[in-house]
């Protein structure tokens, strides 16, 4: 099999981990853990199977507790595949709470950043309207796709920084 360019085998994308060291303090003490977040399309598809929206949607820039322990158990799971189960999710999603949210929040913001890559950001930030369109018949999903790569962006010079 060729992968249309005649160059071999076909090779899966594999999209590099965002590492996330989480410090909870719990009734029995302060607890540490370390995840490695990848979203994906399997990510992607378990966060829009248990929501029903769409992982290039508003979620990022009104986050809800709610989406943050989806989209942070989704992420998980590729690298973590022993959470991959309903135990698995209650797991996770327990560890989302005000304290670690915005922490958790930040990591998954990079990973989409490492997710899109930078062509599929600037496509998203400046959509074109598709051939044979006038913008004002073209959709309009590009105001809320700019936002999501400002709001990503900002999250992700962040956390970096920090």
């Amino acid at each position: 099999m060729t992968n249309g360019n005649g160059t071999g085998a076909w090779h899966k994308l594999v999209v590099p981990a965002v590492p996330l060291k989480l410090e909870l303090f719990r009734d029995n003490g302060r607890v540490e853990l370390d995840f490695n977040l990848v979203l994906d399309y399997a990510a992607a598809s378990r966060f829009e199977a248990r929501t029903g929206k769409p992982i290039l949607s508003d979620i990022w820039v009104n986050p809800t507790m709610t989406n943050i322990g989806i989209l942070f158990w989704a992420a998980a799971c590729r690298r973590h595949p022993e959470l991959d189960s309903a135990e698995g999710f209650e797991i996770v999603t327990s560890c989302v709470d005000p304290i670690s949210a915005p922490v958790i929040y930040r990591a998954l913001s990079e990973t989409l950043n490492v997710y899109l890559g930078p062509e599929a950001r600037a496509r998203l930030a400046n959509p074109q309207p598709p051939a044979g369109t006038t913008e004002a018949t073209a959709p309009a999903t590009g105001a809320s796709s700019g936002r999501l790569l400002a709001m990503t962006s900002e999250s992700a010079a962040t956390s970096s920084a920090n």
